[in-house]
């Protein structure tokens, strides 16, 4: 005997998929954001011993983590893509989960706002510093592919 999954049933494990998504980029935001305000410390601290290491070191590992966020707004956008009629009909079959999707992409936001803020402190900081108009052109490129 073949069970298959109903109509319902898909749309909801896909939008806990969805969940899932938004949970992975949130963790991959938050990081970066530790990141970024690691970067402006360093900046703050030109005689800090290693801190050209420690710069590139950070900086590859932020935008392995931009690779991560980008990497899930592409699985999630595919995802949501695929039900986008069904959810539209079904959504009042998932009040709960549609309400816990709109939390986490609003706590996205919030990190990506703060991100952005953070960048800016760094590229003032870097631009007033005799190595900040290279570091802050890569900084610049990585910021701007976070949530786009």
């Amino acid at each position: 005997m073949s069970y298959s999954l109903s109509e319902n049933e898909k749309l909801a494990t896909k939008l806990t998929l969805l969940q899932d998504i938004l949970d992975k980029k949130q963790k991959a935001l938050v990081v970066v954001l530790n990141i970024s305000e690691n970067l402006e410390t360093i900046h703050l601290s030109p005689l800090l011993d290693g801190r050209d290491e420690f710069l590139t070191e950070m900086t590859k590992e932020k935008q392995k983590q931009i690779d991560d966020v980008l990497a899930c707004d592409e699985v999630f956008q595919s995802i949501f893509d695929t039900i986008a009629d069904e959810f539209e009909e079904q959504s009042a079959n998932h009040i709960e989960k549609i309400q816990q999707l709109q939390f986490s992409i609003n706590q996205v936001l919030d990190l990506d706002t703060k991100i952005r803020a953070q960048e800016d402190k760094i590229n003032e900081i870097a631009d007033t510093s005799s190595e900040g108009a290279s570091y802050t052109a890569s900084k610049q490129m990585a910021a701007n592919k976070i949530v786009h």
